[in-house]
């Protein structure tokens, strides 16, 4: 059977009437021992060394260490990669707390900054003290 754009000739299998089963309420216990799966297929980031092993994130962190506080465009400059790379590794640090993201607006042209906090500060000398 073919599906076609026309609603009128679109042929469907008939409808099946449901089973005295399909209808009978069925109690499935929770399982209580299951973790819940994480919607994507990739495990969190966890240690500091997977964090800042990354050779973009390293880039970013080290670039604001020199500067203190960088606009996206310049940051994007600096570590030399594309704007949805440099998003997607900056909400990384974000969410571990090493940067912090200060959104403006210049009139009316959005304005993102980005800038180390304490924390970063403190990983990174942290992951270069345990590499020297």
């Amino acid at each position: 059977m073919e599906r076609t754009t026309n609603p009128v000739s679109i042929p469907w299998y008939p409808p099946v009437a449901p089973s005295a089963e399909a209808t009978a309420p069925v109690h499935v216990a929770p399982a209580l021992t299951a973790t819940p799966k994480r919607k994507r297929g990739r495990p969190r980031i966890e240690s500091r060394e997977q964090l800042l092993g990354q050779p973009v994130r390293m880039s970013i962190v080290t670039a604001l260490v020199q500067e203190g506080a960088l606009s996206f465009m310049r940051l994007r400059e600096i570590v030399r990669t594309n704007d949805g790379n440099l998003s997607i590794h900056a909400r990384k640090l974000e969410r571990a707390g090493y940067i912090r993201v200060e959104k403006k607006f210049a009139g009316r042209v959005p304005r993102t900054e980005y800038i180390l906090t304490e924390v970063g500060q403190q990983a990174l000398d942290e992951y270069d003290g345990g590499r020297v």
